[in-house]
């Protein structure tokens, strides 16, 4: 975690308790829906609106610090466990890292659900088309009788379409279609 990141955090500690724990239920919230950002920033303003008697600027670095901690802890898959002894390390109420660490465990499965559909919506295969082939001839006499695999993706990114090209060889295809196989188990195990 880095300074101001843990600055941002450290802000929400000296929140009253109330203030505290409404914020990590908007951080949480934000975390498991798939609104746009500026859904996601009016949230935040009606937030800070909403709790006049704690500082805006407070509450906005609040929200950074926390969205990032949250982001953080996900991807690096952090146990409750070491959630709370992170919080503790940099210094935050004992209460508070334990309403934290509570409250990630009640949301883990909707947070990582979240994070991996997030994901894969970013670059989101339309189409595929691929072709194979052998080389007949090369500068080269060891790569003549080489087979290899064209691909050319149709990634949907927001609202425009990308086409992304990839030559593989054949055991470079055989462990992309490994590595693909192993994602398409880890997610069925999820859903």
């Amino acid at each position: 975690m880095s300074t101001s990141e843990k600055s941002e955090v450290l802000a929400s500690d000296n929140l009253p308790d109330q203030v505290f724990a409404d914020l990590v239920e908007v951080v949480v919230e934000i975390l498991t829906s798939t609104s746009t950002t500026d859904e996601l920033v009016t949230k935040v303003k009606e937030f800070a609106q909403s709790h006049e008697d704690a500082s805006a600027r407070v509450i906005n670095a609040s929200f950074r610090g926390w969205l990032t901690f949250f982001r953080n802890a996900q991807r690096t898959g952090m146990s409750v466990k070491a959630i709370f002894e992170e919080l503790m390390r940099i210094g935050f109420s004992k209460g508070k890292a334990q309403y934290v660490a509570k409250k990630f465990k009640a949301n883990e499965q909707a947070l990582t659900r979240t994070l991996i559909g997030n994901t894969f919506a970013i670059n989101e295969i339309v189409d595929m088309q691929w072709k194979f082939g052998v080389t007949a001839g090369s500068s080269e006499f060891k790569q003549t009788g080489d087979s290899f695999l064209q691909l050319k993706l149709i990634l949907q990114r927001g609202t425009t379409r990308e086409e992304a090209y990839m030559e593989l060889s054949l055991p470079q295809f055989y462990a992309f279609l490994k590595e693909m196989e192993t994602a398409k188990s880890c997610l069925e195990s999820l859903s």
